[in-house]
């Protein structure tokens, strides 16, 4: 999707479970991005991260090692934990 509501009231279809409930399902969303021809990404033809270490964006911060270099790995490594808890029955 071009823009991040575009999804948003979509209806899923029905899932079928074998087994009683409950049921638990992952979300995982994601921090967005920058279109093409907006600042940051004036040049692109596609859109990329939304990297706010960059001085471009007004609300900049510092790149903080281990967390802006490996935050999809710190997140599946959450997940993993949350499912050994919560036995999802899928992830979105």
């Amino acid at each position: 999707p071009v823009n991040g509501g575009d999804h948003n009231g979509v209806t899923l279809p029905p899932a079928c479970f074998n087994s009683s409930g409950p049921h638990h399902i992952f979300v995982i969303g994601d921090w967005g991005g920058v279109l093409p021809g907006q600042p940051g990404n004036e040049m692109g033809n596609r859109v990329i991260a939304a990297d706010h270490t960059k001085p471009i964006f007004t609300k900049n911060r510092q790149f903080i090692p281990g967390v802006d270099d490996w935050a999809q790995q710190r997140v599946a490594h959450h997940f993993r934990q949350r499912a050994n808890h919560s036995r999802p029955d899928y992830v979105i």
